[in-house]
């Protein structure tokens, strides 16, 4: 789908018609959510909602882009693999860390939030947070609109990367996420890098690794990443059962 509606082209469209800032912002974000928002509410009369339901798929097969797991873990255990005694292990021990959170926001930006937005809200304001995901990478923090948009994926990454988390404790380490989620309820600063970050660590049963010899240090890492990428493909089957589920109960 996406090869037929390109999103480069659309915003280039749309800024060579409009006059930048929160008009083009309108045009290119706002708009067409507003549009598919209106359309989903006038087909769901129509022949039982199947056009309803084909609309809604392609949409939300349209703005994920699941992250392959197989191939970003793969290329971090060749990293590990490749370390040796010249290698810094304070460096290795960041790199390592890095990649934990990065890995972790990635799989749940990739397809989390979407889904989240398409089951409460519809396939219109999933649109409209792809979109915003989008369009900051057309932006740089000079631009008028970009406090705005950041401001707007914050909170609407706010709940499902707690829910994630929550998701976590029940197919993880329960005790220690619990707890994480409970902290993240009334935390309104961090991210969602940062609470996914906290709660992946405590479902992988990650431990804060200490610069000691590199053979020790790659054996351990190993283990947490097989954790870590099993533990994002639980939480990700977790995702799709609640996705049935609330389907199965008419929500």
């Amino acid at each position: 789908i996406r090869d037929q509606f390109s999103l480069d082209s659309w915003f280039s469209m749309v800024a060579a018609k409009s006059s930048g800032g929160y008009v083009r912002f309108f045009f290119s974000v706002v708009l067409p959510s507003v549009v598919l928002f209106l359309i989903c509410l006038e087909l769901r009369g129509w022949f039982f909602g199947l056009f309803w339901i084909i609309l809604s798929l392609s949409v939300l097969i349209y703005c994920t882009d699941v992250v392959d797991i197989d191939i970003a873990f793969d290329d971090q255990f060749i990293w590990l693999r490749a370390l040796n005694e010249e290698d810094d292990i304070a460096n290795s021990i960041q790199t390592q860390a890095t990649f934990f959170s990065d890995v972790t926001y990635d799989v749940f930006r990739s397809v989390i939030p979407v889904l989240f937005w398409f089951l409460v809200l519809g396939p219109g304001v999933a649109l409209f947070f792809f979109l915003c995901q989008h369009y900051t990478e057309e932006l740089s923090e000079e631009d008028r609109e970009w406090d705005l948009i950041k401001n707007i994926l914050y909170w609407m990454e706010w709940i499902p990367a707690r829910i994630a988390v929550l998701l976590f404790s029940i197919v993880g380490e329960f005790s220690k996420t619990w707890r994480s989620f409970v902290d993240s309820i009334f935390e309104t600063k961090s991210g969602a890098l940062e609470t996914l970050a906290l709660g992946a660590c405590a479902a992988a049963g990650h431990t804060k690794p200490s610069a000691g010899a590199l053979e020790d240090f790659v054996s351990v890492a190993e283990a947490e990443l097989m954790e870590l990428k099993s533990l994002l493909e639980r939480s990700l089957l977790a995702w799709l059962g609640l996705a049935a589920a609330l389907t199965i109960l008419g929500w």
